[in-house]
């Protein structure tokens, strides 16, 4: 009975002696992790950004306390990479020296004149549609003179019109009178007509 007394005694006071490890906050992490895409990919990884959280007390629950860890929020998730990388490739002669010099400027002429081609293209669109609206202009002013012309024509012949039904009015007229008077002259009445 005294063996395992002992034995127990023993673990006590080791476990009273030993020294606990100090509490130490969490150890400082960068700021913001970035992931560098690797050479010539075609996409690009998330941005992942380490955020160090100290001791704290559940807000849900105050009975549980939560000891200080990192908690890991992505910026930026992964997206296509847009940047060319080596898309051109140089039609230079190869001279160890000159190459990546050559290659730069090589990349950079042909897509200059990979742009020029395209505004040559789109001033080309932009001429033809600009001749294509003017004809068309052309042709409704035109059309525009032409009705002006029947509508001056069509105001004419209404004022003629006019003009001959207020004549045909007095000639009427005229011969009205001219018959009452040759009717009264020769002694007709007027009954008979």
């Amino acid at each position: 009975m005294r063996l395992p007394s002992i034995i127990t005694a023993c673990a006590l006071t080791t476990a009273c002696t030993a020294t606990k490890p100090a509490f130490s906050p969490a150890a400082r992490m960068p700021d913001t992790v970035l992931l560098q895409p690797q050479s010539g990919s075609v996409r690009l990884q998330e941005r992942v950004k380490p955020y160090p959280v100290g001791r704290y007390i559940d807000p849900n629950n105050g009975q549980i306390m939560h000891e200080s860890h990192t908690v890991y929020r992505v910026e930026s998730p992964a997206r296509w990479s847009l940047s060319g990388g080596d898309r051109c490739i140089s039609t230079a002669p190869s001279n160890r020296a000159q190459g990546p010099k050559n290659s730069d400027t090589t990349c950079a002429k042909d897509e200059l004149l990979m742009e020029v081609n395209r505004q040559k293209a789109v001033t080309r669109t932009v001429v033809q549609s600009s001749e294509a609206v003017s004809s068309q202009l052309a042709a409704l002013a035109a059309t525009l003179e032409e009705n002006r012309k029947a509508s001056g024509t069509s105001l004419e012949l209404r004022q003629q019109l006019e003009e001959a039904k207020k004549r045909l009015e007095r000639l009427e007229q005229e011969s009205r009178e001219m018959r009452q008077t040759t009717r009264s002259a020769n002694g007709h009445s007027t009954a008979e007509w």
